[in-house]
């Protein structure tokens, strides 16, 4: 991904499929674990003294429904990008169209890719510490996050492999990033 992007998926519950927008917030995903804070010591904006031990393949996102009409807003997945194309956001009423409009803030064309978001079952992987990431858009960049306190980083691998990383209710996510935890 190399621009600003919204994913697209559709999301089944036991009553309905709804499509959906999800806002990508970023690429490139590393985690790092308490267990390697543990190990080599907290070294926060620092790779080489405190490395990232899960690197996700370059091919995923990290997407967020923004809005939490269709899934919880404090639960962020990390899924395969799947294909691209360009669209022109022209629903003002889609909540995630207008935050990432004002989280890429780099005009109304973004690429689009889509997503397959998995109903699980997930597996608790353990105890995240940081977040490693990059963004695109106005503050483009590498970021790291330091979770505090720290969260659980879950997998699923029936269908398709995909991480889940569950905030606790009252997370606060915006336009600059991760704010709490």
């Amino acid at each position: 991904m190399a621009r600003p992007q919204i994913a697209k998926t559709t999301v089944c519950d036991s009553r309905e499929c709804r499509r959906t927008n999800l806002l990508v917030r970023g690429t490139h995903i590393e985690f790092v674990s308490v267990e390697q804070v543990r190990r080599v010591g907290r070294h926060k904006l620092d790779y080489y003294a405190m490395p990232s031990d899960a690197v996700i393949p370059a091919e995923f996102v990290l997407v967020q429904d923004t809005s939490g009409e269709v899934l919880r807003r404090c639960d962020f997945y990390i899924v395969r990008a799947k294909s691209s194309g360009t669209i022109v956001p022209q629903d003002t009423n889609d909540k995630v169209l207008r935050d990432a409009e004002d989280y890429f803030r780099g005009g109304r064309r973004l690429s689009t890719t889509n997503v397959d978001i998995p109903n699980g079952p997930w597996h608790r992987l353990g105890k995240i510490q940081f977040i490693r990431y990059r963004r695109w858009g106005h503050a483009k960049g590498f970021y790291e996050h330091e979770y505090s306190p720290t969260v659980a980083l879950e997998q699923t691998g029936r269908g398709s492999i995909a991480w889940r990383l569950p905030l606790p209710n009252g997370c606060q996510v915006d336009s600059r990033g991760f704010g709490w935890p």
